[in-house]
């Protein structure tokens, strides 16, 4: 595995807390896994990416990141090809929680959930050149919908059943949009559907 070290000139990642300071709401650090692809683990089962080499690039501006600077940066690395960038889910393993950064929606979505509180992180993201290997379809990135999206999918199943529960929600939303979104992210979603409609409840 090689490691490339984009910023620092003594090869040496510093930690983000450290090289930004405690009242950092500016910059964030990223690292890239690239030069493999995902693969079923022979023998295991599940998604593995390999092979893998690491490249960090620190003092990312979080307002101006987006993907046309990593495209940047595996093009610095040597790549020529177009790339496709992934984010993992913490929560979830590669078979289910990689999602595609593939436009602006995607990247104002990650802006979004980088709270003053987590701007001293060290943020992953794995890269794949050539045909993809995991979907970069819609519905992937639906996982990760803001609420006011997940209130724009449901807002009308709830207008036709005010009373729904949050189980029948996921079920209508996997049966529609063909993904299985988690219970996390549609509660606030339905909650803003159901003021919408002006149906209040404990």
């Amino acid at each position: 595995m090689n490691t490339h070290f984009l910023m620092p000139e003594n090869n040496k990642i510093t930690d983000p807390s450290t090289l930004y300071g405690p009242d950092n709401q500016t910059y964030i650090t990223i690292r890239l896994v690239h030069g493999g692809k995902f693969t079923s683990r022979a023998g295991f089962g599940g998604k593995m990416y390999a092979p893998r080499n690491i490249a960090y690039r620190e003092f990312v501006n979080i307002s101006l990141f987006s993907r046309e600077l990593l495209q940047q940066i595996i093009t610095r690395l040597g790549y020529k090809e177009q790339g496709f960038f992934y984010r993992k889910d913490r929560n979830e393993g590669m078979d289910y929680g990689m999602h595609c950064m593939k436009d602006v929606f995607d990247f104002q979505e990650f802006h979004a959930n980088v709270y003053p509180s987590n701007y001293n992180m060290m943020y992953t993201f794995y890269v794949e050149t050539g045909t993809p290997t995991i979907s970069v379809s819609y519905p992937m990135s639906l996982r990760y919908a803001s609420p006011d999206k997940i209130r724009s999918m449901l807002i009308g199943f709830v207008y036709e059943k005010p009373l729904c529960t949050l189980e029948e929600s996921s079920l209508y939303l996997l049966s529609k949009y063909g993904v299985e979104i988690p219970y996390a992210k549609i509660i606030p979603g339905l909650k803003l559907a159901r003021t919408e409609v002006g149906y209040f409840y404990d």
